[in-house]
């Protein structure tokens, strides 16, 4: 090869060009006729040869490298560094770009900061041809990286739930990873395991807390990621005493350690009265403990009183006891005496002095096997006290007892009494009257144990016999002071804590008797099979013994059948034993269960009559114990107390309970709805309920209805008590959602399903929850509707005359697990049934929509990307619902789905989805690109709010237009065919043009969901809406939230548009109805009545028709006004008096309605409606303000409510810096730009600060226009712009195309400068695209439409 030649392929090599070349095996480029490099004698010994060896090198990223390549005998060959098919160097030539490689010394290649992409092969070649090249290995070294999941470190589980942490690491080598807690151990009592996943299960509360995940791989420091466990659990309550002792006149606290999360409310009570501070009743907390102090206590305030906890969770509860008189003595003498006598000491909490002393004291008589107490020795004592604690109360007495038996076992009770009477029986004091080291008889423990209880049992029933007398009521006599009801209450107390301590002990005998069987059963199944052997035996061998000679005889055949009879016998025996046993072992359970149900009722007796039930129920179920085997049983006397209490307490009898009515029991729009407090009154939501079943007649009886609501504070006492009430009414059965959870919309389905008479709803809608806010009950009709005006009158009538309801009040339902739950009420059946709240209506969507094609939506295909949804249930009931439906069956990711766990007071929140309070919803739909639809549900989920890409808000009136144009999208309507329209009054008339234009039935009801359940049943409406985002359709007969969402996902999965597409489509073929309502919440009621009294007096003078009214610049002029009244066209009801409406001559109104759904107060709602065909781009504020400002002059509500702006503010998103606002083009080029500066003002030509400064430009695209006539642009840029009309006159879409940069689809195109408003109105071009005014535009839009971004 000529040095020519090899200039001209090192020029190659370097400037990357490839001259004409053949390829060698070693991948070299060289010329195809040139000669291998250097000598080509072939001689071995002059050859090339590598003296470095391949090695692999282990680096950390960052670090240099260097890969020797040492070569012996080198000559003129040339060496070749290469990466795979990349040649890196050739010689003394770098090929590679890469500025990071040098060659070092002869030809060792040097790697400076390695990258991870670095690792791999290098190979050092010598371009002779040989095989024999030096390959290294360079191997990156990584430390390690966490990723932790979930992403946000934050992760929420239910007590007795599971979890799973996931830590992935990543690093070379691979990391270990290990698993700790900060601050304590795992739950596994470990401190540390290893693995990448952690898994709690049947999580407790004591698992809160940081979990902290450590990957190591000996690279760099190890590295941890945090995971923080919020646990949400019921309340747990302990007390710290549940026995308090105090005096009239003093001070005493009681205290409760309550540990909860969500946090709980904490409420007092005093029996069954809930109790509310006052000067001398004061409720406090210091971090978990809740102390309620009473103070100057008074003999009414002695009593049971109970520390009740709810939170949204569950419920917990603890009873303190608060006594004048002492409590129970506890002894602390030795268990050892004297032979002859006891110095008997003991303790007794008493803050005044003991008067006296009654001790029992017996000897009790122990064989080897069982034991026969002796006569019980009363006496009454005045005791030494030898010791008194202030602080405490605590008193310590001591008594000697003398004249006992020597090597005996004694027992004792103890019962003091101070000033206010006689206090509890201590329980059962043994001992033994021997010198300590002497044993005592070898059955004493049977006597501690068994005994024991059997002894304080047999005490108790002759307490029992002595007190339970209802003929002879001397001890409540000599208890009660005067006629003082709440001194004998109090005195009754401990006769009924010695009942329940009576069948307490019964249980503990049942389980001897059940013991005691066990024995028999073994026992004859031992004789059986040891007949039977015998029998076997002497049958084989022809003869047995006889007992008095023991010689052997033949075996008759009467002998044989002697054999056979006594087996069969024994066999018999063994039978009848069994079933015997079976059958008393059976209601020993049962019993155990029953007697549960009356230790839950002991305390909450409410009468006299109460107290004689249970005492006289005790006399049943007390056993009787004689000389019985070994056990000292009557065993007849058992099963007889046992039949007796299983009857007692399974037939359960109602109860009629007086009461008086109580003022503004009047259902509104949507039931009865109050504050809390209000509901828990004594007799007030009992009354309700009453008057409901009453409404209903005869039809009541055998009925069964369904129950639930959406969880909010009192639901589950509400529900407790609608059960007691339905089963004394003689309701057949009750449906009831799991924990009293079921969403509005699921009430009208599962009626509707498995037709019943009705519903009964729980939910106080859209209003917040709580303690102290708002609950609801309204009844739904048999159609699954709210009930209608005549049922509601017919309700509110009865609530102004009820004296009395019926009530069930040992009755106890469970409803937190499904399942059916059957109770004797009067002997009658009474079922409740508990019913997974989601799957009725879970199958019902299924049924309405095509949820394969909204998975593929959601989830995205090969042709579409997925379409990301943020749900928001606003901590309401719709919570289930959401997770079963988006994130289970359509594959919505569960980070798609926010606050749906229900809170009892729905986290604090508002749960009303609109602009206002659901901002947590719209702000991340602004802020993240992320989400092309938003939707948030109200606390029942009845309603519903949807916005598109970047929280483009779709105004109820809208959405029921763009549903009702489009419901051939969804499969329900496909099958059913689509009948009539409805919008209630007040809503915007969008949708009205829809019903003209498909020649569809329009109907316009008053506000309230039930006006328009009749025309559904007539089979003449099919969707229908309010402005209050209410959507539904026939499927059910209430407004159905979930189910708008999902006919939104229909739509646009059918038609492949966007939200605001749709929109803007909608808008192009029907015009705009810009809308608002302003509300006006919790204003006086009366001012509220006497502002719509004088507006209906102002618009119904003769002279308000045809009058003009200004503002703004813009004038209307009134063509009608009237109070709405509304004809029903099915059965000609009539509802009067539902709004006042405005009517102008441009088709432009005003309405004023008071609200029917608030629980105190007045609510003024103004809707405000207007109509354009063109102008449909501008901002709803600027086009309604004249409007507005007229309503509020026509109606003066200014001066009527002192109000000057509206609580909440519907339909017409206010403009926000940073918020994109849109322009778009259709057959006139109409340009928008809408900028809201923030910070400090600006020259006034290019801003007004804090201002919005609006303009529009029409361009016909067909027209030809002088730049500076429709464009006074100062640039020449801008001129050539504006020119562009005249040369594309077919669509401003070419137009858009060619002076853009003609990158179309839905990503849009990009301006490379910004735009403002100036001074002059004239366009001014004044910074680049991306400049430090902040100032950023944007210009994107699909087909014919186009859409500028102007935001700061």
């Amino acid at each position: 090869m000529s040095q020519r030649e090899n200039c001209d392929f090192r020029l190659c090599l370097r400037h990357h060009r490839r001259p004409e070349i053949g390829y060698l095996k070693t991948s070299v480029l060289l010329p195809a006729t040139m000669p291998a490099f250097g000598a080509s004698s072939g001689d071995p010994a002059i050859m090339p040869r590598f003296l470095s060896r391949g090695t692999t090198f282990q680096v950390i990223t960052g670090e240099n490298v260097v890969l020797p390549c040492e070569i012996q005998n080198l000559g003129t060959f040339v060496v070749i560094w290469r990466r795979g098919s990349s040649i890196l160097s050739a010689g003394r030539l770098l090929v590679t770009r890469d500025q990071r490689f040098s060659l070092q010394g002869q030809h060792d290649l040097q790697l400076n900061a390695v990258r991870v992409e670095d690792q791999g092969d290098y190979t050092c070649q010598i371009g002779d041809g040989t095989p024999g090249d030096l390959i290294h290995t360079l191997e990156i070294l990584m430390p390690p990286t966490l990723q932790v999941s979930p992403p946000t470190g934050q992760i929420t589980a239910r007590k007795g739930g599971s979890v799973t942490f996931e830590c992935k690491a990543t690093g070379n080598p691979v990391p270990t990873i290990h698993w700790s807690k900060k601050g304590g151990s795992l739950p596994s009592g470990l401190q540390v395991e290893n693995g990448y996943l952690l898994t709690l299960n049947e999580v407790q509360r004591q698992h809160a807390g940081s979990y902290q995940c450590t990957a190591t791989n000996g690279i760099g420091q190890p590295v941890s990621a945090d995971v923080h466990l919020h646990v949400l659990y019921p309340p747990e309550v302990s007390v710290l005493r549940s026995w308090v002792n105090s005096g009239e006149g003093l001070e005493a606290k009681l205290d409760c350690i309550v540990h909860a999360d969500p946090p709980a409310e904490v409420l007092w009570y005093q029996d069954s009265f809930l109790l509310q501070p006052t000067d001398r009743r004061l409720m406090s907390n210091s971090g978990k403990t809740h102390t309620l102090t009473i103070k100057n206590i008074q003999l009414s305030d002695f009593g049971n009183y109970s520390c009740v906890v709810v939170n949204s969770i569950g419920k917990d509860k603890r009873y303190i006891e608060l006594s004048g008189k002492p409590g129970p003595a506890i002894a602390v003498s030795s268990g050892y005496s004297n032979p002859t006598e006891y110095d008997l000491r003991w303790t007794v909490q008493s803050v005044f002095p003991i008067i006296e002393v009654r001790l029992l004291y017996r000897r009790v008589l122990i064989n080897s096997s069982y034991q026969h107490p002796g006569k019980w020795h009363d006496i009454i004592v005045r005791p030494q006290q030898t010791h008194f604690v202030t602080s405490t109360g605590e008193r310590t007495h001591r008594y000697k007892l003398t004249d006992l038996v020597a090597d005996s076992v004694y027992e004792c009770l103890i019962q003091s009494r101070n000033q206010n009477g006689w206090g509890e029986l201590s329980d059962i004091h043994q001992w033994f009257t021997s010198q300590r080291g002497h044993k005592p008889p070898a059955t004493i423990s049977v006597a501690t144990g068994a005994h024991k209880h059997t002894t304080r049992l047999r005490f108790i029933n002759d307490k029992l016999n002595i007190y339970g007398n209802v003929q002879n009521r001397t001890f409540l006599r000599d208890n009660a002071t005067g006629a003082n009801k709440r001194g004998a209450r109090t005195a009754n107390y401990y006769d009924i804590r010695m009942l329940y301590t009576s069948y307490k002990q019964l249980n503990s005998v049942l389980e001897q008797v059940r013991n005691w069987f066990n024995l028999q059963l073994l026992l004859s199944i031992a004789c059986c099979n040891l007949n039977m052997l015998i029998s076997v035996y002497f049958a084989i061998f022809g003869g047995y013994y006889k007992p008095d000679d023991m010689t052997r005889a033949p075996q008759t055949v009467t002998d044989t059948v002697n054999d056979f009879i006594w087996g069969v016998y024994y066999f018999v025996r063994f039978f009848l034993l069994c079933a015997f046993a079976a059958s008393v072992i059976n209601e020993c359970m049962r019993t155990r269960t029953e007697v549960a149900q009356i230790q839950g009722g002991l305390f909450n007796v409410q009468s006299a009559e109460e107290i004689t039930y249970f005492l006289q129920y005790s006399s049943n179920i007390r056993p009787k114990f004689t000389a019985f085997g070994f056990l000292n049983v009557d065993l007849h006397l058992v099963t007889s107390a046992i039949a007796t209490a299983s009857h007692k307490v399974m037939a359960l009898s109602s109860v009629v309970v007086s009461t008086s009515p109580f003022e503004g029991q009047k259902p509104g729009t949507s039931g009865l709805r109050k504050k809390v407090k209000v509901f828990m009154e004594k007799h007030y939501t009992e009354n309700f309920i009453q008057c409901i079943l009453d409404a209903n007649k005869d039809r009541i009886k055998g009925c069964t209805l369904v129950v639930g609501g959406d969880g909010r504070y009192f639901s589950k006492q509400a529900i407790n008590i609608i059960i007691r009430i339905c089963a004394a009414n003689q309701v057949d059965k009750l449906l009831l959602g799991q924990n009293g959870l079921l969403s509005t919309p699921a009430v009208s389905s599962v009626i509707r399903t498995h037709k019943t008479l009705g519903g009964i709803v729980l939910t106080a809608s859209h209003n917040p929850g709580g303690i102290r806010n708002d609950f609801g009950i309204k009844f739904n009709i048999e159609n699954g509707g709210p009930a209608p005006d005549q049922m509601t009158n017919d309700i509110f009538e009865l609530t102004t005359k009820i004296t009395e309801y019926r009530f069930t009040p040992e009755l106890d339902c469970d409803f937190s697990r499904p399942g059916l739950q059957s109770f004797e009420v009067d002997g009658r059946t009474f079922k409740v049934e508990v019913i997974d709240p989601v799957e009725d209506y879970l199958r019902l969507m299924k049924d309405i929509f095509d949820f394969p094609k909204l998975r593929s939506l959601i989830r995205g295909s090969e042709t579409r990307r997925p379409f990301n949804v943020l749900i928001d249930s606003m901590n309401g009931v719709t919570g289930p619902y959401v997770k079963s439906i988006f994130v289970d069956a359509l594959g919505a990711n569960s980070e798609s789905a926010q606050r749906v766990i229900p809170l009892d007071n729905f986290g604090e929140i508002h749960p009303d989805p609109n602009l206002t309070y659901a901002k947590d919803l719209v702000d991340k739909v602004r802020s993240d690109e992320l989400y092309d639809l938003g939707a948030a549900f109200d606390g029942d989920g009845d309603r519903n709010m949807i916005i598109g890409h970047r929280a483009f808000f779709v105004t109820p009136s809208d959405s029921l237009a763009v549903l009702a144009n489009n419901l051939q999208c969804i499969p329900y309507f496909q099958r059913n065919g689509v009948r009539g329209f409805a919008r209630s009054m007040p809503t915007g008339a969008a949708v009205d043009r829809v019903a003209a234009r498909l020649g569809k039935e329009m109907f316009e009801v008053p506000t309230g969901w039930k006006y328009f359940g009749n025309l559904m049943d007539a089979g003449r409406l099919s969707l229908c809406g309010e402005e209050s985002f209410g959507t539904g359709s026939d499927h059910i007969r209430e407004k159905d939230g979930i189910w708008a969402v999902l006919a939104w996902l229909s739509i646009i999965e059918h038609k492949n548009m966007s939200v605001e597409d749709i929109l803007v489509e909608h808008w192009t073929l029907y015009g705009r109805n810009y809308f608002t309502r302003y509300d006006y919440e919790d204003c006086e009621s009366a001012p509220c009545a006497d502002m719509l009294v004088e507006l209906e007096n102002c618009t119904s003078s003769p002279d308000f028709s045809g009058k003009t009214f200004t503002a703004a610049g813009k004038s209307y002029t009134v063509k009608c006004a009237d109070n709405f009244s509304y004809t029903d066209p099915i059965d000609n009801s009539v509802a009067k008096n539902q709004g006042i409406r405005i009517l102008f001559e441009d088709g432009s109104r005003v309405v004023f309605r008071l609200s029917g759904t608030g629980s105190s107060g007045a609510t003024i709602r103004v809707y405000v409606d207007s109509y354009e065909k063109d102008n449909i781009a501008a901002s709803a504020q600027v086009m309604l303000k004249p409007l507005v400002e007229i309503a509020l002059e026509i109606s003066k509500l200014k001066q009527f409510t002192g109000r000057t702006e509206p609580t909440v503010i519907t339909g017409a998103p206010m403009e926000y810096s940073g918020v994109p606002v849109k322009f778009y083009f259709r057959g006139l080029v109409y340009i928008k730009y809408r900028i809201v500066v923030c910070g400090a003002p600006r020259k006034v030509q290019d801003f007004i600060a804090g201002q919005e400064a609006d303009v529009t430009h029409g361009v016909r695209v067909s027209d030809a226009v002088k730049p500076t006539a429709q464009f006074p642009i100062a640039s020449a840029r801008h001129q050539n712009d504006a020119q562009g009309y005249q040369h594309h006159q077919d669509s401003a879409a070419q137009y858009a195309h060619d002076h853009v940069g003609g990158r179309g689809g839905r990503t849009g195109f990009s301006l490379n400068y910004g735009l403002v408003l100036s001074e002059q109105d004239r366009l001014r071009e004044i910074w680049p695209w991306v400049g430090s005014t902040g100032v950023n535009s944007r210009f994107y839009g699909t087909g014919r439409r186009f859409y500028r971004e102007i935001w700061p």
